[in-house]
């Protein structure tokens, strides 16, 4: 009976060195024997993100490379998802992974413009007003309060 590492060996045996055009069924053998690889869940990669992500494929025997977009950012709001580049290498029985940047996914949101809110801080000190952001100390000096909880400043 053949190991499902052995499959793997036999298909990337089959292959020229080179870049991979269609990675469907290595995807699918290299998923079935990913958690034999050392290495290979550090970043926290499940064997089935495997599966019709893989890009950039290429076979240097005895290493297998590819790049996969990893969207763990993306469930925390953020609208980039990370590049990750892994080296599999086959006789070693290991992978290991890099970070390759980014790439957007959808645009990002409008930076806050904070120049109106400054104004209005400033404008508030300098006429000596009593305000819920300004805690006024006795010797005539102010401090901007930030971050109230369960206060949003005016204008936000």
């Amino acid at each position: 009976m053949m190991t499902k590492m052995q499959r793997l060996l036999d298909h990337l045996g089959s292959i020229p060195a080179g870049k991979i055009a269609d990675d469907g069924k290595l995807a699918s053998l290299l998923a079935d024997c990913w958690s034999e690889l050392n290495g290979a869940s550090v970043e926290g990669m499940k064997p089935d993100k495997l599966l019709g992500r893989m890009e950039e494929t290429s076979w240097d025997p005895p290493v297998l490379s590819f790049m996969i977009e990893r969207h763990g950012g993306t469930s925390r709001g953020s609208s980039r998802a990370e590049i990750q580049h892994w080296n599999v290498n086959i006789q070693n029985r290991s992978a290991t992974c890099s970070t390759d940047g980014h790439r957007q996914l959808g645009p990002m949101q409008a930076g806050l413009n904070l120049k109106p809110l400054a104004e209005e801080i400033v404008g508030l000190i300098l006429k000596r007003r009593t305000d819920s952001r300004l805690k006024w100390n006795p010797d005539g000096s102010v401090r901007v309060v930030i971050g109230l909880t369960g206060v949003a400043p005016k204008g936000i």
